[in-house]
C-alpha cells in the first residue's frame, strides 16, 4: 500500500513572517532586553520551519531562524549609533536560548 507525503497546511512563508515579527519586536522594544514576544516568535518560526522543511534537524530550523532573525534586525538598524552593540548583545541571548553554535 503506497502512502501519500503528509499535506501542510502550514503556508511555506509563515516561519519568515515569524521571524520578522520578532525582528519588529526587539527592534520597537527596550533593545537592553530581549522582549519575551520575540522569543516566542522565533521559537514558533523553528517549528514552523521544521514543518515545511521536509528533514530539517531542530538545530538546522534554529540556526536558519537566528541567522535570518539577525539579518533583519541588522537591516533594520542599519543607521543606528548601536547597532553593532545592539546585535552582538541579540546574539548572545539566542546564543542562550538556542543551541546554534554547536
Amino acid at each position: 500500500m503506497a502512502t501519500t507525503p503528509h499535506q501542510s497546511t502550514i503556508d511555506i512563508a509563515e516561519p519568515g513572517r515569524e521571524v520578522e515579527r520578532a525582528a519588529e519586536i526587539f527592534v520597537r522594544g527596550e533593545r537592553a532586553e530581549f522582549p519575551p514576544q520575540a522569543t516566542a516568535s522565533l521559537r514558533m518560526a523553528v517549528e514552523l520551519t521544521m514543518i515545511v522543511v521536509p528533514g530539517c534537524t531542530r538545530h538546522q530550523a534554529e540556526r536558519a531562524v537566528t541567522e535570518e532573525f539577525l539579518t533583519r534586525v541588522r537591516q533594520k538598524l542599519a543607521d543606528a549609533d548601536d547597532a553593532a552593540e545592539v546585535i552582538s548583545r541579540a546574539r548572545e541571548r539566542l546564543d542562550e536560548e538556542f543551541a546554534v553554535r554547536s
